[in-house]
């Protein structure tokens, strides 16, 4: 699994009802939730850049092998499309 952004870890551990959650805070207000993993390669502080890998993903049982992602503007859930969409290097010919 790979941080969509660049950012820092702000949250790194396991989260009753989630299994293991990371929560990336990407500036202007932006954080994204990633839960399902099997375990983390980065920790609490860390600043991440985008692509980078920051933890596993295993089949398992319901929880632990589903990846979900969410992403928040000032806590409340948005569509992450064009946001991950405007991140990305177009390849031209």
């Amino acid at each position: 699994v790979r941080a969509p952004r660049d950012g820092r870890v702000v949250f790194a551990r396991d989260y009753e009802g989630f299994g293991l959650l990371l929560i990336i805070d990407h500036g202007n207000e932006y954080h994204s939730l990633l839960s399902g993993l099997s375990r983390f390669v980065v920790h609490e502080g860390w600043a991440v850049r985008a692509g980078q890998m920051v933890g596993t993903l295993e089949p398992g049982s319901e929880a632990v092998g589903r990846l979900y992602v969410e992403l928040r503007r000032r806590g409340v859930p948005v569509d992450p499309l064009a946001w991950f969409v405007a991140a990305q290097d177009k390849v031209r010919s």
